[in-house]
């Protein structure tokens, strides 16, 4: 535990409900890490003390671990002086502060000075999420009411859309459709979604949220957008959701660009693998899509509504 920065407690119970690693066991009952086990908890502990949910990640190798948990260990975040790290930690508990109060001016206030004071993808990353990942955790705790989390969602949302999604010029014709399917409700991921492909210099049309497939393969059609972005926060029924994929794929043709990401499509791969839909699990991904596309441009019309 003191190798790690984990308490035994939550050691012990990440190895009980989520198998993050198995220790070896000695005839007295002792247990004995090894370096491979050490490291992949270093990297769990640096997710999840900036926003990642020990379910959400539980289950990746220890590849995919250790390039998310990069961000943390440079000087974006992690290595970077222990004074900023306390800045951060100190901003977000005044976030959830501001919130449990229902305090809109402070908050605005707040979320205006980090803007001011980090990067964006820092506030992103290391103060927004967190601080909604939070807010949902005291909810299912029964620690706060539904009203903190709808109130949080509705002054960062409009933050990010008056402060945040600034007019920028582009001369280009890609355009990324954006949105989220019925029975999904947050708009901030997919906020975010926007204002990463407009940084990309990429056209970016945000629909809304809780939209039916037709409705999503229909904008697609009528704007001949380049491809589709979908958020998906929550797990649902897959049943559903696989409805509403599989009819958006049919709706499209079969090689037009559907992307995905969210903690709640992490855990539907089989899924997407069958829609042919690219996972997302980090926003550098959608860069990285953007670059293929411009390398591999071309048409991808959808069927006749």
């Amino acid at each position: 535990t003191e190798v790690t920065g984990l308490s035994e407690l939550l050691l012990r119970t990440w190895e009980r409900r989520y198998k993050v690693v198995v220790p070896y066991r000695t005839n007295a009952g002792q247990r004995l890490y090894n370096q491979k086990n050490i490291t992949r908890l270093q990297y769990l502990k640096a997710l999840t003390g900036n926003g990642r949910r020990i379910g959400d990640i539980a289950h990746l190798d220890d590849s995919t671990l250790q390039q998310l948990a990069m961000p943390y260990g440079k000087s974006d975040f992690g290595t970077l002086d222990i004074a900023m790290q306390s800045v951060i930690d100190v901003m977000r508990k005044k976030c959830i502060g501001s919130i449990l109060s229902f305090d809109r001016e402070l908050l605005e206030s707040l979320l205006d000075s980090s803007l001011a004071r980090f990067s964006r993808s820092v506030l992103r990353d290391h103060v927004i999420f967190p601080v909604l990942v939070e807010i949902g955790d005291k909810w299912r705790r029964s620690e706060l009411s539904i009203a903190h989390e709808h109130f949080a969602s509705e002054v960062i949302s409009n933050f990010i859309t008056t402060h945040w999604l600034s007019p920028r010029f582009t001369s280009n014709s890609q355009l990324l459709v954006v949105a989220t399917p019925v029975n999904h409700f947050h708009s901030i991921p997919a906020l975010f979604l926007v204002d990463e492909a407009m940084s990309q210099g990429w056209n970016a049309l945000y629909l809304g949220t809780n939209l039916p497939a037709s409705d999503i393969a229909l904008a697609c059609q009528k704007k001949n957008a380049s491809a589709l972005a979908l958020s998906i926060v929550h797990s649902t029924s897959e049943s559903s959701l696989e409805t509403e994929l599989v009819s958006i794929r049919k709706l499209l043709t079969p090689d037009f660009p559907i992307l995905i990401g969210g903690s709640g499509a992490s855990k539907m791969r089989s899924l997407l693998s069958q829609v042919n839909a690219r996972f997302m699990f980090k926003f550098s991904e959608l860069s990285k899509f953007f670059t293929e596309y411009c390398q591999n441009s071309g048409s991808h019309l959808g069927n006749e509504l």
